[in-house]
């Protein structure tokens, strides 16, 4: 085996951690692996001077490095998929919104506004906002890894706000979407399917957004999103 650097094999461990585990504290991943905490705060301090890990208090999750990343391949993987993202805009004459997971956060990376309406939605690319909040964010929190899934729960103290995050799972399940009114912006309905690997964890989430007053029509087209869905998995995953 060719001599490697301690080092890197070091810091690439501990963002193999966050990336993982996250979002964690940097004595976590100082437990985990077995390093000195001296060094691993000193690695994190690194990764996260690099866009690598983000820090939010005293938990680091993935960085923006990522997201970028993300902005960038995803757009060639959709090759296929955005034709058909765009077809559910322009057919359905609703906003289309992509969002991915960032640790306990969930960030909008594309969408596709329809002009069919005169009043319609558009939502900022890169706004964030806890996954335990809004159709988009559940979609995804109800299909992360069992052990991600609890680290988020674990990490809510209201006891009124976890049963209500527990009942929108419950409801994602039964249902097979999520669905918000008024939720992130005053005025906006969304309706949210989870975009599925094959171990059946989500990548993402697809999101149809309106205002209010549509959104009995906009939940009418929730047999249309889950196949639009289907689509859009199958597009991410194969080869």
């Amino acid at each position: 085996m060719a001599e490697i650097s301690k080092t890197a094999d070091q810091a690439l461990q501990v963002l193999g951690a966050v990336i993982d585990d996250g979002p964690v504290t940097a004595q976590q991943v100082a437990s985990t692996l077995g390093l000195n905490r001296t060094v691993t705060h000193r690695l994190l301090t690194t990764l996260q001077a690099r866009g690598f890990v983000r820090k939010h208090g005293s938990d680091y999750s993935a960085g923006p490095f990522f997201l970028k990343a993300a902005q960038r391949a995803w757009p060639a993987a959709f090759s296929q998929a955005r034709s058909v993202v765009r077809e559910l805009a322009e057919v359905h004459g609703e906003t289309v919104l992509l969002t991915v997971a960032d640790g306990d956060q969930a960030v909008a990376i594309d969408q596709v506004v329809a002009e069919k309406h005169p009043v319609r939605v558009g939502y900022p690319i890169g706004e964030r906002h806890p996954l335990t909040v809004g159709a988009s964010g559940r979609a995804i929190l109800g299909y992360l890894e069992p052990r991600q899934l609890e680290r988020v729960l674990d990490s809510i103290v209201d006891v009124d706000e976890l049963a209500r995050v527990r009942r929108g799972l419950d409801d994602l399940h039964r249902q097979g979407f999520a669905e918000s009114h008024n939720e992130l912006h005053p005025g906006i309905y969304g309706v949210a399917v989870p975009l599925l690997d094959a171990d059946g964890y989500a990548l993402a989430s697809i999101a149809l957004l309106a205002p209010v007053e549509r959104a009995d029509q906009v939940r009418a087209l929730v047999p249309v999103l889950k196949e639009t869905a289907e689509s859009v998995s199958a597009a991410l995953t194969s080869g």
